[in-house]
């Protein structure tokens, strides 16, 4: 009788399934952990785009009443009922440089100038790279000639669906 020494092919099965399930287990994690990373980044940006949306429709405001134009003048005419965005450079740094035109059926996207500026406009400039965030906004009256609402909706495509982040506020004319 001779004696046959090595695995048997059950031994070999097993040992293979023990290996496989070492291995998916902290490649699974980790993936998960890439997945919620991106959008939790995601996340960050829209709430920042979204803050920076309703502050420059507070800058536009404040502006008409300093300057002694209707309060709403240039935001209600033209978004008053539907989506608009807003067009503005950061390094104008300037109210009188904040301008609303309206979505056409869909808002442009935003895009990262190479001074690091998110910047929404149709069209990208030469250095410029698109990003996939767009920011909508809603401006509703509420009391008319006294308060508005203003809704601000940046969304963005995340794997097999779009994610929104809304902010909505409520303004007031002053004084």
């Amino acid at each position: 009788m001779s004696e046959t020494k090595g695995f048997s092919l059950i031994e070999t099965l097993v040992a293979i399934t023990v290996l496989i399930g070492a291995i998916a287990g902290p490649l699974t994690l980790a993936s998960q952990g890439i997945k919620a990373a991106s959008l939790f980044k995601n996340q960050l940006i829209a709430s920042n785009l979204a803050q920076e949306g309703m502050e420059l429709v507070h800058a536009k405001r404040d502006a008409n009443i300093l300057q002694g134009k209707g309060w709403m003048d240039g935001i209600t005419d033209v978004c008053g009922g539907s989506e608009c965005f807003i067009r503005y450079t950061p390094t104008d740094n300037s109210a009188s440089q904040i301008n609303f035109g309206l979505c056409d059926g869909s808002c442009p996207k935003f895009y990262i100038t190479p001074e690091g500026w998110y910047v929404q406009k149709k069209t990208g400039d030469a250095g410029d790279s698109e990003t996939i965030f767009q920011r909508a906004i809603q401006v509703t009256q509420i009391v008319p000639g006294k308060e508005v609402k203003v809704k601000t909706t940046v969304s963005w495509p995340e794997r097999f669906s779009t994610i929104t982040f809304d902010l909505e506020e409520h303004l007031l004319k002053w004084p």
